[in-house]
């Protein structure tokens, strides 16, 4: 458990209603202007108030995104207070009809290039290895340090190109207000090779995108291709089909990478067995298709070189 937290005002979760949450905390409406998100307790005081300066950062880039007002001592753990944007999920807008599938592919492949247009500033972010070296840290002794070397040592290899990733770029993280697109969940922003911002989208919409999801917004397997390679048509300023099916062959094959850690970040323990088990069956294999992507994008020609 965090114990510093000196100079911090104490707020609490308790009676408040919880609007969202993931891998590194959950998400309560504070007020009308305001949220609370709550951390989980392996999460430093470094890497929330870093969240300030990636805010500040992006906002003077031309990328919207819900502001920072103060961190907090959320019931023991540490919590950030940010902008309410009183908007709509994107999701939502989407299920309801009020945005296109295709036009939100337009304007997120739109929106995922501007972000990675801006000059990267590593005295604000930090690289990808020191990132995702956190993440392996908080999956605690279940990975093994020779486990965690080997995923590290393949991330490594994913080395195109340096941008600022949002690292969990997809729909559940985009609000829309007044029909402007705001970018949220900052915590895993970073320096590094765009690869892994793809790497990430795809396994998001290929393998892990919620059941109740695709039945609200009536997403087939057609569906999800579609969307896919709209958002690289964008992204890539290009619409030659032998260039986008090289893309969508690269990123479709490496699509078990986020469940695999997801498995070690989220669980408490291991009593059974079965996340030891787990390792053994999938690490190398999700390993050798991270550096099979790497790979074959080696070969080819992209807007990162």
């Amino acid at each position: 458990m965090n114990t510093s937290f000196d100079g911090l005002r104490e707020v609490s979760a308790q009676g408040l209603t919880k609007i969202g949450g993931g891998i590194s905390g959950s998400v309560y409406a504070l007020n009308d202007e305001q949220i609370l998100k709550v951390y989980a307790d392996s999460v430093t005081y470094e890497e929330v108030s870093h969240l300030f300066d990636v805010s500040v950062f992006l906002d003077k880039n031309g990328i919207k995104t819900a502001k920072a007002y103060e961190i907090v001592n959320a019931d023991g753990v540490y919590g950030i207070i940010q902008q309410y944007i009183d908007g709509e999920a994107l999701p939502k807008l989407i299920a309801n009809g009020a945005i296109s599938r295709q036009e939100a592919a337009q304007r997120m492949g739109e929106l995922l290039n501007r972000l990675h247009d801006i000059e990267p500033d590593h005295k604000i972010l930090p690289t990808l290895d020191t990132m995702f070296g956190g993440l392996l840290d908080r999956c605690g002794d279940r990975l093994n340090k020779l486990e965690k070397k080997r995923m590290a040592q393949s991330i490594g290899r994913l080395s195109c190109g340096e941008v600022i990733l949002h690292g969990d770029f997809h729909e559940n993280n985009i609000m829309v207000k007044d029909n402007e697109f705001y970018l949220i969940d900052l915590d895993s922003v970073c320096i590094g090779s765009p690869l892994f911002e793809f790497l990430q989208i795809f396994c998001v919409y290929q393998n892990d995108i919620p059941v109740e999801m695709q039945e609200a917004l009536h997403l087939s397997p057609e569906d999800v291709t579609a969307f896919l390679r709209k958002m690289l048509e964008v992204y890539f300023h290009t619409t030659d089909n032998s260039i986008i099916d090289k893309w969508v062959d690269i990123f479709s094959h490496m699509g078990n990478f986020n469940r695999f850690l997801a498995h070690f970040l989220m669980a408490r323990g291991d009593e059974d067995g079965q996340l030891r088990r787990y390792a053994t069956e999938n690490l190398e294999k999700v390993a050798r298709e991270l550096e099979a992507a790497a790979e074959a994008c080696s070969g080819l020609e992209y807007r990162w070189k």
